[in-house]
């Protein structure tokens, strides 16, 4: 689990444990809008670099905070099939946000425990009934656009799917050691 191809790149723990730590910044994002909604208020809430922080290629570090404004416009006009897509596949390379950080080994045990109940929280979060107007908030952010939570539950599979496809290209690496190491 812990096997990488390179030092630069991460092991199969180490994207697990990404996927863990981003699965609970989406499930924030999701009470914080069902909390919107059950109180009634049709909002949107604006996350910025400053909670969110994602590099962007092709823009200097030093730049992306001051391109908030000039991408949120930008993507009023790209689908959000498109952004899915960037998402899903490693067609542009991605960054992320720095609460995402793996550690650089934890147990594998520890890791399928955690991801057993990971799900059962977003699970449960969903189980319920939606609140009346839930249709009707939304959530912005520079990179990801203006979403509802059926956009962000969409963002998370293919956040998930792009892990999934790095984890089976990982497995089947020459040097991936023999055995059942997951």
């Amino acid at each position: 689990a812990h096997y990488a191809t390179r030092p630069d790149t991460w092991s199969a723990a180490q994207i697990l444990d990404h996927l863990l730590l981003s699965d609970a910044l989406y499930r924030a994002q999701f009470r914080r809008l069902l909390d919107m909604a059950a109180e009634g208020r049709r909002n949107n809430l604006t996350v910025g670099f400053a909670e969110v922080d994602l590099d962007v290629p092709f823009i200097p570090k030093a730049l992306v905070p001051a391109m908030e404004i000039p991408l949120t416009l930008l993507n009023m006009f790209i689908p959000h099939v498109v952004r899915e897509t960037l998402l899903r596949y490693p067609i542009v390379k991605a960054t992320h946000p720095k609460i995402t950080d793996p550690a650089p080994a934890r147990p594998i045990t520890a890791l399928r425990g955690e991801l057993v109940s990971s799900l059962a929280e977003t699970e449960s979060l969903l189980k319920e009934p939606l609140p009346v107007n839930a249709e009707r908030v939304t959530l912005s952010h520079p990179v990801f656009g203006c979403n509802t939570i059926a956009n962000l539950l969409r963002l998370m599979a293919a956040h998930e799917q792009r892990h999934i496809g790095q984890i089976a290209s990982l497995l089947r690496q020459p040097g991936f050691p023999a055995g059942d190491a997951l």
